[in-house]
């Protein structure tokens, strides 16, 4: 089952390095759709249908932590997993974070093997969203 992904940061490497990650860490298969920024990522999520979001906290705009705290404010979005993956480092900044719905946080640098240890469940928690319930879900055997 492919999870449609948003990729949120400024900077064009740190997408593509987020996108690499994920491929490396054998989580499960994505389509990527970025976005340079909270202003962009938010005109693209309220949009379309997504099943998990990775974002940078540092951005021209609105900043990564405005962005999950307007996807928050939403209730039909409330399932869908955010993590945030930033340079920000401190106590407070995580904090901050998870207090305001991050699934997960990941430092940046990054490797395949800290996404794959802070995503396992974020990534499961997305794919159980997707999974049909009620009678489908019976039909189908889920």
């Amino acid at each position: 089952m492919r999870l449609k992904a948003l990729v949120v940061d400024d900077s064009a490497v740190m997408r593509r390095m987020v996108k690499m990650a994920l491929g490396d860490a054998s989580l499960g298969e994505f389509d990527f759709v970025d976005a340079e920024d909270g202003e962009q990522a938010w005109k693209l999520f309220s949009d379309g249908s997504y099943d998990i979001v990775f974002c940078d906290w540092n951005m021209p705009k609105v900043s990564g932590i405005e962005f999950l705290n307007k996807v928050r404010s939403q209730p039909r979005y409330a399932g869908i997993p955010v993590v945030m993956v930033t340079s920000e480092v401190t106590i407070g900044k995580i904090a901050e974070a998870t207090t305001d719905g991050a699934d997960a946080y990941i430092r940046k640098p990054f490797t395949a093997d800290s996404f794959n240890t802070a995503l396992s469940g974020v990534v499961e928690k997305a794919r159980s969203r997707k999974k049909p319930s009620g009678f489908f879900g019976k039909l189908l055997g889920r």
